[in-house]
């Protein structure tokens, strides 16, 4: 199924506009109404052509609707993209959720086998099996590294290794938007 996105539409002045419409009320309508002739304009609004074509070419409706349409792209455009990032990072969030119970699964069986070996006296006896135990140590490591991944932990521990190199080399790392540095110093 296709994404379907809402686009927000103008205040509309001419649908409750007595006829004839007045100047501004047509310049509205040709400006941000669908794509319409002056020639259908002065039908819609009870007149002239010729009165409208003097009105669009003296306030400039021409470049008046290509500048909205520029306009409404580029808000259109915002906001398609606003709302798939808010479904991606949703979408995210569960699959991080998924994989964080999956591993929190792993650990806990891991956990429990241990427990349970540890009761029956398996560990201390020299026929256990090792590769079983084996098995068990490196899911209980993949379930620990995998909950790292997924809560984040493992990329701001990188993270902060990565600002330490960079300040201990006597760099700094600014913020692009508010040009203020975030980490290091002039002086150092």
């Amino acid at each position: 199924m296709p994404n379907s996105y809402k686009i927000s539409r103008p205040e509309v002045l001419w649908e409750n506009a007595e006829l004839p419409w007045a100047c501004g009320i047509c310049e509205s309508r040709y400006v941000m109404g669908e794509r319409i002739t002056l020639k259908q304009l002065a039908e819609l609004a009870e007149r002239k052509h010729k009165l409208l074509k003097d009105w669009s070419a003296k306030l400039g409706w021409i470049s008046k609707r290509r500048q909205y349409q520029e306009q409404l792209a580029l808000a259109t455009q915002k906001e398609i993209i606003a709302q798939e990032s808010k479904r991606l990072a949703q979408e995210y969030v569960n699959r991080n959720q998924s994989h964080l119970n999956c591993y929190e699964l792993i650990r806990k069986l891991a956990a429990q086998f241990f427990t349970f070996a540890a009761k029956d006296g398996r560990i201390k006896n020299p026929k256990f099996d090792a590769v079983q135990f084996q098995r068990m140590v490196t899911s209980l490591e993949v379930a620990i590294n995998g909950e790292r991944r997924a809560t984040g932990m493992t990329f701001w521990q990188d993270f902060n290794h990565a600002v330490r190199e960079v300040v201990k080399e006597q760099y700094e790392i600014i913020d692009p938007i508010d040009e203020e540095i975030l980490f290091g110093s002039e002086e150092e």
